[in-house]
């Protein structure tokens, strides 16, 4: 692998690092001293959860599950909405210590269902300009004790209940400069979203 490629990717793991840590510390401040845990923190089924992000209630977030899975590394799907605007994703994950990243693709539609969801950005690679931007998806799924989930929504025995608390530190930073790259409409307008968690809010029907 080239120096100068490491070099970028670690740069970019660093500010990862240093996005989570500080939402962490978020977290502890507002939910590990309370008395009683908040109304959010009761055990809602993936498929009807609903949450809203801390900095902004206007967007919230929902997980999807499509006829056919989504990916190798959930069968999920994440539908991310703001007040005009909808991205979806899919999720990736990295052996090891790599983690969970969020892989932007179309809106489900019914002639690709039997090919699962399409990805907006297919060719992406080491060498790619985009890959760089795309790393900064990363997806942090936690616990009502602010533990750090090992992998993304599933299905089976034991793997029924949503996470409590979703952590992309860099989704703020995206909507802003690159909001093009979640949606593939290069005429996609800005949004504005401090940087937050999405908490979970309430138990709904899937109503995609």
């Amino acid at each position: 692998m080239p120096a100068s490629l490491m070099t970028r990717r670690f740069a970019v793991g660093m500010a990862g690092l240093m996005a989570v840590l500080g939402g962490l510390l978020l977290l502890k401040h507002q939910f590990l001293p309370a008395a009683n845990p908040p109304t959010a923190y009761t055990q809602c089924p993936v498929a009807e959860a609903r949450y809203q992000h801390s900095a902004d209630p206007h967007f919230s977030a929902q997980f999807i599950r499509p006829p056919h899975a989504a990916s190798a590394a959930s069968p999920w799907l994440l539908l991310i909405k703001s007040p005009d605007q909808e991205y979806w994703f899919r999720f990736a994950s990295s052996n090891g210590y790599g983690g969970i990243f969020l892989v932007p693709v179309h809106k489900p539609r019914p002639q690709t269902e039997e090919d699962g969801p399409e990805d907006i950005h297919p060719d992406t690679g080491a060498e790619n300009a985009l890959t760089p931007y795309l790393e900064q998806l990363r997806f942090y799924p936690l616990d009502e004790q602010l533990r750090i989930l090992d992998d993304p929504p599933q299905d089976g025995p034991g793997h029924e209940m949503a996470p409590k608390l979703l952590l992309m530190p860099e989704l703020g930073n995206l909507l802003w400069y690159e909001p093009g790259l979640l949606d593939g409409d290069t005429a996609s307008p800005r949004q504005t979203l401090a940087r937050g968690f999405f908490r979970l809010r309430t138990c709904a029907r899937q109503t995609p």
